[in-house]
């Protein structure tokens, strides 16, 4: 399982046109498969800063979400509104040695 976090930027003003239309990315999100959930969140001291937390069963699920047509084409629309290109890293949960053997994280 992995998690994604995806950061955009909005350009100031079109906050709110990227919120409608987001909703349907998130859609066609929600039915691709290996698609386990996910969060989104604003920053609260850049309200046009947009961090997104996708989890994933793996990378090769996320990596076939990422190249779809479906996302290709909701990035089209979303991008008018971004003051930048979206960011986006992969996170794997840690796995670290202790005393009492492999314990992961997360």
């Amino acid at each position: 399982m992995i998690k994604v976090l995806i950061e955009r930027t909005v350009a100031e003003g079109l906050e709110g046109n990227y919120e409608h239309t987001i909703v349907e990315l998130l859609t066609h999100a929600e039915n691709s498969p290996g698609y386990l959930g996910g969060e989104s969140y604003r920053d609260a001291k850049r309200p046009n800063h947009y961090v997104v937390i996708s989890l994933w069963e793996s990378v090769n699920a996320w990596q076939l979400w990422f190249r779809s047509s479906a996302r290709m084409d909701m990035l089209k629309k979303i991008g008018m509104f971004l003051q930048e290109p979206e960011r986006f890293t992969i996170l794997e949960p840690c796995v670290y040695q202790s005393a009492r053997g492999l314990q992961q994280v997360g």
